[in-house]
C-alpha cells in the first residue's frame, strides 16, 4: 500500500502520563524507531517543561527516533510539515509561527517538542512531541490564543487513526530522498513570522526587538534590530511576540 518506509512499531494508551516520558523510558532498553499515542495525558509538558493542558479527545504523539542520516535540527520542521500536510487533507490551512507552534487565524491548533539526549557529544536519541487540538469542543482557561478542528468545522475526528496518518506523513518525509536543505526550504515556505515586526524575550532576560529577515537553514531567527543583526535559536527564547 505504501510506497515508503513506515516507523512501524505503534503503541496506543487511552491515557497515559506523558508520551516524552514513555519515550524517554523505551529508550533504556530499545533501540528502534517507536511512536507512543495517547488522546489524553496526565502530565503533559510543553517547551521549557511548560504545563501542557492535554484534555482527553485530543492527539498526543511522541516519536522516539535515532537519528542516522538526518541532522538533529530537522526532525522538528518534518513533525511541523506532517501536521500542516494533515490539516491540509482536512481542509485547513494551516502556518507555522517560528519555531514550533501551528497556527490557523492566529489561533494555536498544534505545538512541537523535540528533546534530543547526547553521550560524550554523540546523539544517543532524540524525541519529538506532537500536540495537535483534534476534538476539544470549548477554549480552555490559559493564555494563549488556540483552536481546535472540532471548534472550527465541528467534526469529530478518530485520534488513534489520526495518529496513524500522521505517522506515516512523517515517515515519507523522513525517509525519503530529500536532503536536509530540501526538507529546510519546505519547512520555511510555511513559515509566517518572516518579514514581520517581532519582540523576543531570551531566557536570561534579555529583550530584543526588530523585524524578522529570515529563517536560516538551520532553524535559527534572524533578527533585524536597530543596531545589528541577531540570530536567535529557538532553545534561546522565552518568548517570542509578533506584531499584527
Amino acid at each position: 500500500m505504501f510506497k515508503f518506509k513506515l516507523i512501524k512499531c505503534m503503541l496506543w494508551f487511552e491515557n497515559c502520563d506523558s508520551t516524552m516520558d514513555i519515550c524517554h523510558r523505551f529508550a533504556s532498553f530499545y533501540d528502534k524507531d517507536l511512536l507512543i499515542g495517547s488522546s489524553r495525558q496526565l502530565s503533559g509538558r510543553g517547551t521549557k517543561n511548560r504545563v501542557w493542558e492535554s484534555p482527553k479527545g485530543n492527539l498526543y504523539l511522541s516519536f522516539l527516533l535515532f537519528p542516522q542520516k538526518r541532522q538533529v535540527h530537522t526532525l522538528h520542521m518534518i513533525a511541523a510539515l506532517s501536521v500542516i500536510e494533515f490539516l491540509n487533507i482536512n481542509k485547513l490551512k494551516s502556518t507555522i509561527k517560528w519555531p514550533n507552534d501551528i497556527m490557523i487565524n492566529g489561533e494555536k491548533i498544534s505545538g512541537i517538542l523535540q528533546e534530543n539526549v547526547y553521550k560524550n557529544q554523540s546523539i544517543q536519541y532524540s524525541i519529538l512531541g506532537i500536540g495537535l487540538n483534534l476534538n476539544m469542543d470549548k477554549k480552555l482557561n490559559i493564555d494563549v490564543p488556540h483552536t481546535s478542528v472540532k471548534l472550527i468545522t465541528s467534526n469529530v475526528i478518530d485520534e488513534k487513526k489520526s495518529g496513524d496518518k500522521i505517522s506515516s506523513l512523517f515517515s515519507k518525509f523522513y525517509f525519503s530522498k530529500l536532503s536536509d536543505n530540501q526538507i529546510s526550504s519546505l519547512w520555511k515556505k510555511e513559515i509566517d513570522t518572516i518579514s514581520k515586526e517581532a519582540q523576543v524575550l531570551l531566557l536570561d532576560g534579555t529583550e530584543l526587538e526588530g523585524k524578522v529577515l529570515c529563517v536560516d537553514n538551520n532553524g535559527d531567527l534572524v533578527l533585524k534590530t536597530k543596531n545589528d543583526n541577531q540570530i536567535i535559536k529557538a532553545g534561546m527564547v522565552k518568548k517570542l511576540t509578533i506584531s499584527k
